[in-house]
């Protein structure tokens, strides 16, 4: 995208602003010989100015479309090749492969439509080239010429100038092309930034301010699309500053839970509030920022590690980062990298081991330092001694917050104040571990169960 912009930019400037000058200053030179001449010249520059419109529309549109089956070509082939081991292990090759020939089709059909509009274009400014201006400009002069209105001089003059517009509108169509197929591609890539949200803010959506961190579900209801209810009436209330635990069977309705309070779903009804503010009548951007979510796989760039932490507050210092890597027990282990915080963590963290890239992720999430902080089993994919060795930084994170927290490894959550058990978009169980151990109910025979070594899904 930069090097398409680029390249518009340099056309702009180079080109296509000459041009319009060398136009203007040959319609005065032509409007002094005759004003015949200078109507001509304008006749056939806004000839071709629509034919140009005209094509730059459907060019840009059909680049647009090339660029995005392209760009899926492409998420289809990385894809492919991240996951080699898996499709390895799967024995899919023949799979794959048919999947990426579907998709390098289709995006070979969509660039043979791309080259015939542009084909069109570039025989439309020829015949708008030759035609024209030499039969109208040029053949009307020679016309004035023989009944000796104009002099041999002014002939000449006028057929220099055509002749200098011609040249620099003959540049200009042979760059059309390629001018079209970047603008294409650069409105491809900036419609993904600038359309960011599935949902809409109201039209006086406010930012959302919190100063403590209280929330209340409140007879909620929701469904995805073409499902039954998974919530029906749904409430739960959560104090600023208390931790919860939300335990239950895969599909009960937890991970959808921090699904709405972080909006990316509209509740069907009911009202989910924040410090008694609806998240509805908030902007989407101030929600999200004002919480803090660490997800079960954490996603790093592939920057340097000094950069993924400060993508947690783009405007901290360099101090400020040392000082929440040292709080997410990150700093030692960065330090002992041979380029320190300036090591790039390559795709997705691939050279961090897991405990590593979440450590990395927690010193994000100090660093951003919200009142609310949610946990989408944040331990999930780490090893029991590795799990341990994070649990200092995950209290240091958790401390003066109000958070939630989904785990399935129940041990995660014995200083939790409060366990929600979930079965089926239902609250079933609801009191602290001390509390639900004691009663019979699907906690007690969760615990159990883990304990045992078994935990039923």
């Amino acid at each position: 995208m930069v090097d398409g912009a680029s390249m518009i930019v340099d056309l702009v400037i180079q080109l296509f602003i000459p041009a319009f000058v060398a136009i203007i200053i040959s319609i005065i030179i032509f409007g002094n010989i005759n004003i015949i001449f200078a109507v001509l010249m304008l006749i056939w520059i806004s000839i071709h100015l629509i034919t140009c419109a005209y094509f730059a529309k459907r060019c840009a549109k059909s680049s647009h479309i090339h660029a995005e089956s392209r760009s899926t070509l492409s998420g289809r082939l990385v894809d492919s090749l991240t996951n080699y081991f898996t499709v390895k292990i799967f024995a899919n090759h023949k799979h794959e492969r048919r999947n990426l020939q579907h998709y390098q089709n289709d995006e070979l059909n969509k660039h043979k439509i791309q080259f015939k509009q542009i084909a069109w274009l570039g025989v439309a400014l020829l015949i708008l080239m030759i035609i024209i201006p030499g039969i109208l400009i040029n053949g009307y002069a020679y016309y004035n010429w023989r009944h000796n209105l104009i002099s041999v001089g002014e002939v000449v003059l006028v057929f220099n100038a055509t002749w200098n517009v011609m040249s620099m509108v003959w540049c200009m169509g042979i760059e059309m092309p390629d001018l079209f197929k970047k603008i294409g591609v650069c409105h491809q890539a900036l419609s993904i930034l600038q359309d960011p949200h599935d949902l809409d803010d109201c039209s006086d959506a406010k930012t959302i301010v919190i100063n403590a961190g209280a929330i209340n579900f409140k007879n909620v209801s929701f469904n995805y699309k073409n499902h039954q209810n998974l919530f029906n009436n749904f409430s739960l209330t959560i104090p600023a500053g208390e931790k919860v635990g939300l335990v239950g069977h895969s599909g009960g309705g937890k991970s959808t839970c921090l699904n709405l309070l972080l909006r990316m779903f509209d509740i069907n009804s009911g009202t989910i509030t924040i410090d008694l503010q609806n998240i509805k009548t908030v902007t989407q951007d101030s929600l999200r920022n004002a919480i803090t979510t660490i997800p079960q796989q954490p996603i790093l760039f592939h920057r340097s590690i000094l950069e993924n932490i400060r993508y947690g507050s783009l405007d901290a210092s360099d101090n400020e980062v040392f000082t929440a890597a040292a709080a997410a027990f990150a700093h030692d282990f960065i330090t002992k990298l041979p380029l320190g915080y300036n090591t790039l963590v390559g795709e997705h963290g691939i050279k961090l081991s897991g405990g590593q890239r979440q450590r990395i992720a927690i010193a994000r999430a100090i660093l951003k330092n919200t009142h609310i902080l949610l946990l989408d089993e944040a331990t999930a994919a780490l090893d029991s001694i590795t799990e341990t060795t994070i649990q200092a930084s995950m209290q240091a994170l958790m401390a003066n917050k109000t958070t939630i927290v989904i785990a399935h490894r129940l041990a995660t959550l014995l200083h939790m104040d409060r366990i929600v058990v979930f079965e089926y978009g239902k609250i079933i169980q609801d009191g602290s571990h001390d509390e639900l151990i004691q009663q019979a109910g699907r906690y007690q025979t969760m615990w159990n169960a883990q304990i045992a070594g078994f935990l039923p899904r």
